[in-house]
């Protein structure tokens, strides 16, 4: 998958959550997404680095990057991260499960 959009499609002011966001196909994904202009919030059951993560994705073009820890196979889980998700963004537009 390309870093960088191809097309005129932009996600400017989207919100996405992608899981599985550490590694693989979710990182690959997370910065698909960051070229296009969307808002990301990173999931993920293995830890990652904040501040890394997110000046890495607004370099390809995220406006705002949020990262959460979350296991899919436990639903509190899922419905704390949907939760601060609405709280931090206001919206949730796009949900990637690689998870």
């Amino acid at each position: 998958m390309p870093d960088a959009p191809i097309g005129p499609w932009r996600l400017d002011g989207a919100v996405a959550v992608v899981t599985g966001a550490a590694r693989g196909i979710g990182a690959a994904i997370a910065r698909h997404l960051a070229g296009l202009g969307a808002s990301l919030a990173l999931a993920d059951v293995e830890p990652m680095n904040p501040a890394e993560q997110a000046e890495r994705l607004r370099a390809l073009g995220a406006h705002r990057v949020t990262v959460h820890r979350v296991d899919v196979r436990d639903i509190s889980s899922c419905i704390a991260l949907v939760a601060a998700v609405a709280e931090e963004f206001g919206r949730l537009d796009i949900l990637v499960n690689t998870g």
